[in-house]
């Protein structure tokens, strides 16, 4: 059974503006996290009646998942006695970054984060946003929305 994320305690975001609902998995080890958002009609960042999520809101929910990696990071570091100091990320770039389609209500945005690498204060995140509708059928493939890089200036908190 994976483990359950609080994420109350990595992501400084408050609902409405957490844009994850939950993390489904994460690999340390490997430095990747996947994420999901259930998007509903009644969701108060929902632009009504437009039928789609903004795009805005992707790179946000994407930013979020690399919050809630890195706040894992952080801790296993704390854990293992390491020496970095708590720090809060702040989105200074997008680089190759696309956008493939749009999630309509009623579907699950997946988000999938890797941590690429950091020089001095900077950390690099391959992202990839896909939605699954939850109307469809069971093992169904994902549709592609966005993804690209993230890059994120680290400053200690």
């Amino acid at each position: 059974m994976a483990p359950v994320y609080d994420l109350a305690q990595l992501l400084p975001h408050r609902p409405p503006f957490r844009l994850i609902d939950r993390v489904l998995d994460a690999d340390l080890t490997a430095g990747t996290l996947t994420a999901a958002r259930l998007i509903t009609a009644d969701d108060p960042l929902y632009p009504q009646p437009e039928p789609a999520l903004p795009g805005t809101l992707v790179i946000e929910a994407l930013c979020q998942a690399a919050a809630c990696l890195n706040g894992l990071l952080l801790r296993a570091a704390v854990e293992t006695r390491s020496t970095e100091p708590p720090h809060r990320g702040y989105l200074v770039a997008l680089t190759d970054f696309r956008f493939h389609d749009v999630v309509q209500t009623g579907e699950t945005l997946v988000l999938k984060v890797m941590r690429e690498g950091s020089l001095g204060a900077m950390q690099a995140f391959a992202a990839t946003a896909s939605a699954i509708s939850m109307n469809g059928p069971t093992g169904q493939n994902p549709r592609n929305i966005a993804g690209g890089r993230l890059l994120f200036a680290l400053a200690a908190s």
